[in-house]
């Protein structure tokens, strides 16, 4: 009951902001017409620094802003989206795009994207983006239906990029992908291994979680072998193919469908194949 009236005083305070304007913090401001209704739930604490300029359509949106900067600016759209914000850094360029979409940044993680980027839902579920003390870029033109996990890492993307429904990409280390590229359905980045190699702390994990799940001491985290991905431009990665840790694709280059590559270097303009992945 309690959590219940939080929520709905702060569904009223942000109304009492929008509409009356002298009542908002110093770090507050909002330019242009937002459009809600009455489903949307918007709270932010007072210690927020919250840029909103321009039209913002926060349709059955949720979003959770705690002692961050924000910043919206022209023709943001929220639908169907959990957006939360906390301790962290957002920017968010003109014509933002958020269909169907979960996205939490969390703890000092630092998000910036540029104009027309778009975050859509995957096959039956939403997207999830979820950045927990990570470094996030995209430029423009980024249109984005995958599944996204940056943990303690760097996660960049340039312009005129797309990545199709169904993807994965998980990041603890770094993740780098360049301009005009197309990457398809199903695919998976991983540039870890997310478990240790060791069969005895793969148990102790299990034994640490017991019951029912599983928990990584620190000692196993440090065990586990992180290398950074880098993708570079004009690339075509074909469905289903798998990228691990340590590949670097240099321009102009074609994945072949249902290839796996681990740690290879693949020169431009050349096509790679298979599983393991063969360059030709």
């Amino acid at each position: 009951m309690n959590r219940l009236f939080q929520a709905f005083n702060h569904w009223i305070l942000f109304r009492c902001y929008y509409y009356l304007p002298f009542l908002r913090p110093k770090g507050i401001v909002i330019k242009g017409k937002i459009k809600f209704d009455f489903k949307s739930f918007i709270q932010f604490t007072q210690d927020s620094k919250l840029n909103i300029e321009g039209k913002l359509s926060l349709k059955n949106a949720r979003i959770y802003i705690k002692k961050s900067e924000c910043s919206f600016k022209e023709n943001a759209d929220l639908q169907n989206a959990v957006f939360v914000i906390k301790d962290s850094v957002c920017n968010v360029g003109k014509h933002f795009k958020s269909t169907n979409v979960e996205c939490m940044i969390n703890h000092y993680s630092n998000f910036e994207i540029g104009d027309y980027v778009a975050l859509n839902g995957g096959y039956q579920n939403k997207s999830e983006f979820y950045f927990y003390n990570a470094t996030v870029k995209w430029g423009d033109n980024v249109n984005i239906n995958a599944k996204i996990n940056c943990h303690k890492s760097t996660f960049t993307i340039g312009d005129n990029v797309f990545i199709n429904k169904g993807t994965e990409i998980r990041s603890e280390h770094s993740i780098s992908i360049g301009s005009n590229n197309f990457i398809s359905y199903d695919c998976i980045l991983f540039d870890t291994n997310t478990h240790s190699l060791s069969h005895l702390s793969r148990r102790d994990e299990i034994n640490n979680g017991f019951p029912n799940t599983t928990k990584q001491t620190d000692a196993i985290k440090n065990e586990i072998k992180k290398a950074p991905i880098a993708i570079g431009n004009d690339i075509w990665i074909g469905t289903r193919a798998i990228i691990f840790k340590g590949t670097v694709i240099h321009d102009r280059v074609i994945v072949g469908a249902a290839s796996l590559l681990s740690g290879i270097e693949v020169p431009e303009d050349k096509k790679v194949v298979g599983n393991p992945g063969i360059i030709k």
